[in-house]
């Protein structure tokens, strides 16, 4: 019994009640033109209301909460009505990162819910550094003409990139075409060039890399002029390239608005994350802390290596 009542929701039941004591008071002065019969029956007149409401709620209840099939129609509609509120909340305080994050995943969800009508519903199992270039390129996919994508990267999240079916390239000249400017920076070992019969693996992935990223800024001449894409010779790599690189920083046209999205310790973490930090006093301090780390191997000019170079580089060495 006391789960029973515990059930009800009193609040709804007193509204149904209230709705009922009001309409039928009314008709019933209309109907006498008068209240005295009203005030005489008074007590009755609330007991049978009630009653009439009790009958009324389980009647909604049994109807929304015991029929399947409207149970969970009704509950996805919640859900979606909740997103809705949360949109019009985010548009009223003009939040455009938050907003174009919501549009990727929305529209992520969407797609799945087609395939899934479909019949037909096929999940990607994506390795750590292909899920993570799958997440930054989302991201670039969504920004929009004026924002700024500053990063810093490694080796290790191009790797055989094509490959693992998460072209990330592809995703930087699609944002770049659209406006967004881009500041790329990979950090690769200066060991790897310096003694590459000891770096086999990592020569041939930046033989395979570099040629590709050169031939996809030739064919894609409007995205290139708004993509600044080095690398940098590390003599610190354990240092310069220590997490959350590789990570990205976001800012809009008018620096109003940023967004960082910072990978945990992909090689020591069991269980690697992403967290995508958009404007706060927390966010302002990663922000500017990776900034800084940015900035700083950006102001060593003589140890950034254009694509051109490192091509010319690569063709020297023979392994």
């Amino acid at each position: 019994m006391k789960n029973f009542l515990r059930k009800i929701n009193w609040f709804q039941l007193f509204s149904i009640w209230a709705i009922f004591v009001s309409t039928v008071q009314i008709a019933w002065t209309l109907i006498y033109e008068t209240e005295n019969l009203l005030q005489q029956n008074h007590k009755f007149f609330l007991v049978i209301c009630f009653i009439v409401a009790m009958l009324t709620y389980f009647g909604k209840e049994y109807i929304f909460h015991n029929l399947t099939q409207t149970r969970i129609k009704y509950k996805i509609y919640d859900q979606l009505n909740s997103i809705k509120k949360i949109v019009k909340s985010l548009d009223k305080e003009g939040k455009d990162f938050e907003l174009k994050l919501l549009n990727w995943r929305i529209g992520v969800e969407s797609t799945k819910a087609k395939n899934i009508a479909s019949g037909a519903w096929n999940l990607n199992a994506l390795q750590t550094y292909e899920f993570v270039r799958y997440v930054f390129g989302s991201v670039l996919k969504h920004l929009e003409e004026g924002d700024e994508y500053i990063t810093l990267s490694n080796l290790n999240f191009w790797h055989r990139d094509k490959y693992g079916g998460t072209d990330f390239m592809a995703s930087n000249i699609t944002a770049a075409a659209m406006g967004v400017k881009i500041r790329r920076i990979i950090i690769v070992d200066s060991d790897i060039l310096s003694h590459p019969e000891l770096y086999r693996e990592e020569i041939l992935a930046l033989k395979e890399l570099v040629p590709e990223i050169k031939s996809q800024l030739i064919r894609n001449p409007k995205s290139a002029m708004n993509i600044s894409m080095y690398f940098y010779e590390s003599r610190n790599y354990q240092h310069d390239a220590r997490p959350p690189v590789p990570f990205a920083l976001i800012v809009n046209k008018d620096k109003s608005k940023y967004m960082a999205v910072l990978p945990s310790s992909i090689i020591e973490s069991g269980n690697p994350s992403i967290s995508v930090k958009l404007k706060n006093e927390q966010t302002m301090m990663d922000f500017n802390v990776n900034m800084d780390r940015y900035e700083s191997i950006a102001a060593k000019t003589t140890k950034l290596i254009s694509i051109d170079a490192m091509e010319l580089k690569l063709n020297s060495i023979k392994i």
